[in-house]
């Protein structure tokens, strides 16, 4: 497992994107849109409404569009995108609506295009014991990861499974619940739930906790249509 300081480390070892037509599923507010369109590619982003707004408003680039729309319904030709990003999204999409995405991105994609799932691992001892205080998606992400090694075996193979991870503080969960829990009742309790869970794995490593970092465990599959 390697330790990563930002997303885009996952992808700096390959030129995956020069020339490519890419479809960025889950984009939220743009940043590694805007990364995949620095490298060369012809990026949508493909979110909400409320968060395409946002995005959209962050910086120009005549290389990167935004839509609103679902992933298990795009609104793209068949065969008319090299590259589809799920960057910590796919897992948000219905459950009863996953395999249907996964035709819908087999559908839009070129022959030999490729897929990227980047998705969060609810290990123990890990940053997943303070996210899992607002939703606990273990769950979900097992579903999320059984869907991308058999959901359509016959129409992908898979090219990678690597597993990274980032440090985060509890400056870090506080943006995360900022960004992600609106209501102010749930994210002050959240907050404080999260204090005493870092705390407590603080004590247990003998440092303060403003000096603690937890590993943000995920994981990376690479799928090729085929």
């Amino acid at each position: 497992m390697k330790k990563i300081s930002n997303v885009t480390e996952v992808f700096n070892s390959h030129n995956y994107f020069l020339g490519k037509t890419v479809l960025d599923i889950g984009c939220g507010t743009g940043e590694l849109t805007y990364w995949m369109a620095e490298q060369g590619a012809l990026v949508t982003g493909l979110d909400k409404d409320s968060i395409i707004e946002i995005a959209a408003m962050k910086a120009y680039n005549h290389r990167t569009h935004f839509i609103s729309g679902r992933a298990e319904k795009l609104s793209f030709s068949d065969l008319s995108v090299d590259i589809i990003t799920y960057i910590a999204s796919y897992h948000h999409i219905p459950i009863t609506d996953m395999v249907a995405a996964m035709s819908e991105a087999y559908r839009v994609l070129k022959l030999n295009g490729l897929i990227f799932f980047l998705e969060p691992v609810p290990e123990k001892d890990t940053y997943y014991e303070v996210t899992r205080l607002v939703e606990d998606e273990k769950t979900v992400l097992l579903k999320v990861r059984n869907i991308i090694k058999n959901s359509m075996a016959d129409h992908f193979k898979e090219l990678r499974e690597d597993y990274y991870f980032l440090e985060r503080s509890f400056e870090d969960y506080q943006a995360l619940i900022a960004f992600n829990v609106p209501d102010p009742v749930k994210a002050e309790d959240a907050l404080n739930k999260a204090i005493t869970v870092f705390q407590y794995y603080a004590y247990r490593h003998n440092l303060p906790m403003d000096q603690f970092r937890f590993k943000s465990v995920m994981r990376l599959n690479i799928l090729q249509k085929i």
